[in-house]
């Protein structure tokens, strides 16, 4: 499976149709056992590393099918890059999860798929293998190249070559909070001084914006990136910069 030709989105959330909020809501969600709401999965999505509800798995990804965002590459890859890592942290429900997703539409049962293919959990391959004797010849095809396909997607370590490769970024520390993946958005800015590479220029403008937006929004993404403004190098600090200074002013 070519990983490039999937991540073709620009900026997590946004890729889902979901409007961004200026904070936290916890209380959106604190009391629900199921989500059915675009506000209660924009909260559970966007801030599930402050407060994580891994319990809304199913009805978070059954809303995403019946409201059509599955059906769409650029909201889906980005979505399942957030259920690999709640999956990954929860590798006992997995199997319980995979139960209940299963019997879904087909675009559903797809996104189940490369979630499987991407959490690589111990169990995960076997479930994969038996989606794969199930439905349409189509499905059945795309999860046996699924099965077939060791090279799973290491977003902290692959080449950033587009700017859907952001969007996944942003997914896995939602899901998580590691700030290694806000690190790796921030070592993509320098990439908008690249005039002669247009594709590349747009990585780094996604990245400017992104930062500039969550950081905005999210305390934590502020704080990542003051701390690198103390560590880089001068000469990487300008891009940076202007992106604090320009969530700073938003926050006024």
């Amino acid at each position: 499976m070519n990983i490039r030709h999937i991540l073709s989105g620009l900026v997590f959330p946004l890729v889902l149709g979901l409007s961004l909020c200026a904070q936290s809501r916890p209380e959106l969600i604190k009391s629900i056992d199921r989500i059915t709401t675009e506000g209660q999965l924009s909260e559970w999505l966007m801030y599930y590393y402050l407060h994580p509800r891994p319990d809304l798995v199913v009805s978070a990804t059954q809303f995403m099918s019946t409201q059509g965002g599955l059906q769409k590459a650029s909201a889906e890859m980005p979505f399942c890059v957030f259920l690999a890592n709640v999956f990954a942290a929860n590798a006992a429900k997995v199997e319980t999860w995979f139960g209940e997703l299963r019997t879904g539409a087909e675009n559903q049962k797809s996104a189940l798929a490369l979630v499987l293919w991407m959490a690589g959990t111990s169990g995960s391959q076997d479930l994969l293998k038996s989606l794969s004797r199930e439905g349409p010849a189509g499905f059945q095809k795309y999860v046996n190249e699924l099965v077939a396909d060791d090279h799973r997607p290491d977003f902290l370590h692959d080449e950033i070559k587009d700017p859907g490769f952001l969007d996944a970024l942003w997914a896995s520390f939602f899901a998580s909070g590691d700030e290694r993946y806000v690190k790796r958005i921030i070592s993509a800015l320098p990439l908008v001084q690249e005039k002669s590479d247009i594709e590349r220029m747009l990585i780094g403008g996604a990245a400017r914006w992104s930062l500039a937006s969550n950081a905005y929004q999210h305390p934590k993404v502020m704080q990542i990136c003051e701390a690198q403004l103390k560590e880089l190098p001068a000469e990487q600090r300008s891009a940076l910069a202007e992106v604090v200074q320009s969530a700073r002013e938003r926050q006024k």
